[in-house]
């Protein structure tokens, strides 16, 4: 519940916080960076970001995970749309609820990369704004409605 990046960034620049959570590609691209599909170049390149910012914080070790972004959506509407990859969401993306994350408007990594890659401008679709990763998102999904109760 801590909010976007925006002020998770300032927290942690001005010392409130001492740590948080961060996927890198995207802490990455906030900061100005272009992320790769290479998490060691991707770690290398946030830290000299974040030395840019006066230094003293760290990038810890990147999990072994894929870094990666994915969409989910519900299968009733994938199958409705046919819907199997992002490119699948072109076609229909003025005819689904979206839920993105707060940051996603001024995310290189969310709305930017909609655009650019898909086409798809989250300015002329039907979107509410849910923080990431959070129970309002997945109780908006669950719930079938692009808000949370």
């Amino acid at each position: 519940g801590l909010g976007t990046r925006d002020v998770t960034n300032a927290a942690l620049f001005s010392g409130q916080i001492d740590m948080k959570p961060e996927y890198i590609g995207s802490g990455l691209a906030k900061l100005g960076g272009t992320s790769t599909n290479d998490p060691a170049k991707n770690k290398t390149d946030l830290q000299a970001k974040l030395n840019g910012q006066g230094g003293g914080i760290t990038v810890l070790g990147y999990t072994p995970g894929q870094d990666t972004n994915a969409l989910v959506v519900r299968k009733e509407t994938a199958d409705q749309y046919n819907l199997a990859k992002w490119s699948d969401l072109t076609a229909v993306a003025d005819k689904l609820k979206w839920g993105l994350a707060t940051d996603c408007p001024t995310s290189p990594v969310c709305a930017g990369a909609l655009k650019d890659s898909y086409g798809i401008d989250t300015t002329k679709i039907n979107v509410t704004l849910l923080d990431a990763c959070s129970s309002a998102m997945d109780d908006a999904l669950t719930n079938k409605t692009p808000t949370p109760d």
